[in-house]
């Protein structure tokens, strides 16, 4: 599975790739369009793969279906998206996660940790996280400035159920 991490300035994931009970090696979850939008996929690996190549192409054409997976999305402004199988959402959280070490990364970046090191500590309890860590920064600094959880803002993972 996946741990991806977004702290407001990087956006982290790991690199383990697995499907059922097998490891199949590494691979990069994580993306920059032309345009310098960020992109983090977790769940079905053909899904979140073909939405990731599109978001490295330039997001050009119709945008792939998501079917089985949810995709971290940042933009130049800062504005932070989740996307899955029933739409988007935006994110109003200073960090967020996604994947199944979100909770573990999310509890590392609400003790001020970076998205890096929550990542790291994911990988260090997760079953299904692993391999070495891809990052990617914003090419400017983000112009928004959301509030983290508990300071009055909206959850900041996706919905589950």
């Amino acid at each position: 599975m996946t741990t991806i991490a977004w702290d407001g300035k990087t956006l982290a994931a790991d690199r383990l790739s697995v499907g059922g009970n097998t490891r199949f090696g590494e691979i990069t979850k994580i993306v920059k369009s032309p345009s310098g939008v960020l992109a983090g996929g977790a769940g079905n690996l053909t899904t979140t793969a073909g939405f990731i190549r599109w978001v490295k192409d330039g997001m050009k054409g119709k945008k792939p279906p998501l079917s089985g997976s949810t995709i971290l999305m940042i933009y130049p402004d800062g504005s932070v998206e989740i996307h899955d199988e029933n739409g988007y959402s935006p994110v109003e959280a200073e960090y967020a996660a996604i994947g199944s070490g979100e909770d573990y990364a999310l509890a590392v970046m609400a003790l001020g940790h970076t998205a890096k090191e929550a990542v790291g500590a994911a990988i260090k309890v997760s079953v299904v996280s692993g391999g070495g860590i891809d990052c990617l920064t914003l090419d400017k600094p983000s112009v928004k400035k959301a509030n983290g959880p508990g300071k009055g803002t909206k959850r900041n993972t996706r919905r589950r159920g």
